[in-house]
């Protein structure tokens, strides 16, 4: 659905499954997107963004009220530059693309709460993800991690509180988040094991949409 294109008189831009194929929807953003100083919420799922860039202007600074980004579901093969450029962000959806690792620079989202990395194909995070210390819920789901790709420091995030990795080769909690998860007295290798979930933190079995 597009709403209200190209004016762009509202906060929010849509461009959810956009329903014109000939439309150059990459060219069109890439020229507006810095103007849109007011700018608060874009999603940009399932636009077919699949360069190098993600069809997004290299530097998006002006955009300093942006905190929620939907680029999921694009053939992404790397995070768009322009998304470093814009510490503000809260929210940020990479699901379904075709990640394969992640720059240490991701800890400029200082503020971010939400990262949804579904259905990439990662094989390890970078231990600057640790300094995301605002993160609420970390959806790793559909990956290729496997316990020496999680950074230990992980456990150490004090607002984590989803902690979503089901379908990785994970085959016991990484050390940190066990730790965490035992003053509840359980024996987190057990849940595991067991398919179970005794809290929302630490989740590997069952999916977080």
């Amino acid at each position: 659905m597009i709403t209200r294109f190209p004016c762009f008189s509202s906060g929010n831009v849509l461009l959810n499954h956009a329903p014109f194929p000939t439309i150059k929807l990459a060219h069109i953003s890439s020229r507006q997107l810095p103007s849109l100083i007011s700018l608060e919420v874009l999603h940009l799922r399932g636009t077919y963004r699949g360069s190098l860039s993600g069809g997004l202007p290299s530097n998006l600074e002006s955009l300093s009220l942006l905190r929620e980004v939907d680029l999921s579901r694009n053939n992404l093969v790397k995070i768009p530059e322009g998304l470093f450029s814009v510490p503000s962000l809260r929210r940020l959806n990479l699901s379904e693309n075709e990640l394969k690792d992640l720059p240490g620079s991701i800890d400029v989202w200082a503020r971010l709460e939400v990262l949804n990395l579904a259905r990439n194909q990662l094989t390890a995070l970078p231990a600057s993800l640790c300094k995301l210390i605002h993160l609420r819920r970390l959806i790793l789901n559909g990956n290729e991690l496997d316990f020496e790709g999680i950074p230990s420091g992980v456990g150490k995030l004090a607002f984590l509180q989803v902690f979503s990795a089901a379908d990785n080769n994970l085959e016991m909690v990484p050390e940190g988040l066990c730790r965490w998860g035992q003053q509840w007295g359980d024996d987190c290798l057990g849940e595991v094991r067991s398919g179970q979930k005794r809290s929302n933190f630490v989740v590997l079995t069952d999916a977080v949409p």
